[in-house]
């Protein structure tokens, strides 16, 4: 979505208006050494000149890594987009390393690298230091900037509110739900969709109740321990799944079927671990 609104040449009818935003937005500490860069795309609206070359390539990659996003404009500014939703997905404290690394071997030196970090609008140390850790070339013009998604869904409402006000061309209905669905999923955090609860179905009648692994590690006392589809559907669970699951457990001797013995599933488990 991101990369398809960046793009003036795609189908949404907004042309460079979205472009022009986001790269305001970069800019707000001049990162661009061309001071009338953007005003001279903005003159590309009005006189229809096509001479700023824009190209984005989503998912691209370079030595050791992939890129969200590449924006090249002018095949002057190569600005690498890398997009976390949510914290839980800063999980490589290297990763803008290594994308400005690949994507620095690929230009020449009259060519500057603009590393975007865009994250949610909350304190997190794995993001800082993320973002910390990328140290640029001193021998280069190369910049490096944060921005979080609410900033994104901020641009997305001015656009929305020129429009309506008659500041900018008009655009079809369905881009303007579109933006609006947009704007409204990035400030629900991207959640589509209020999540339920997960459901264990019924507790078993000889089930003392529910425990993970470590805990029928520890607990000697346990006799078996109930597994969905028994030793079949053990053996199809992988190594994360069985790191959170629950099982059900009892201390009752042949409690029926689909019940594996403590010892024999503690083995089946070491397995599945050693396997991966």
């Amino acid at each position: 979505m991101l990369a398809w609104l960046l793009n003036p040449s795609m189908d949404h009818g907004l042309g460079y208006e979205f472009l022009i935003k986001f790269l305001d937005r970069i800019d707000t500490k001049g990162i661009f050494a061309d001071k009338n860069f953007i005003n001279r795309l903005k003159l590309c609206i009005t006189d229809k000149n096509k001479n700023v070359e824009i190209e984005v390539f989503p998912e691209h990659d370079v030595t050791k890594a992939i890129i969200d996003i590449v924006l090249i404009i002018d095949k002057k500014y190569y600005i690498s987009i890398e997009n976390k939703i949510n914290v839980r997905a800063v999980s490589d404290e290297e990763q803008l390393i290594k994308q400005y690394e690949g994507l620095k071997s690929e230009i020449n030196e009259n060519q500057e690298v603009i590393i975007v970090f865009l994250v949610p609008q909350v304190k997190s140390e794995k993001i800082n230091i993320t973002h910390d850790n990328l140290i640029l070339d001193k021998e280069r013009n190369d910049k490096k900037v944060i921005i979080t998604w609410n900033d994104i869904a901020s641009d997305i409402q001015d656009i929305l509110n020129k429009e309506q006000n008659c500041e900018i061309s008009p655009f079809n209905e369905y881009l303007r739900h579109t933006l609006k669905a947009l704007s409204s999923f990035i400030k629900g955090d991207f959640k589509g969709y209020i999540e339920k609860p997960k459901s264990y179905g019924k507790m078993n009648e000889k089930a003392i109740g529910r425990f993970s692994i470590e805990e029928i590690k520890k607990d000697e006392q346990i006799t078996y321990v109930g597994v969905q589809r028994g030793e079949s559907g053990l053996k199809e669970l992988d190594n994360i799944k069985l790191k959170t699951l629950t099982f059900q457990c009892t201390k009752s001797e042949n409690p029926g079927k689909f019940w594996i013995k403590r010892n024999e599933f503690l083995e089946l488990v070491r397995n599945v671990t050693e396997k991966e």
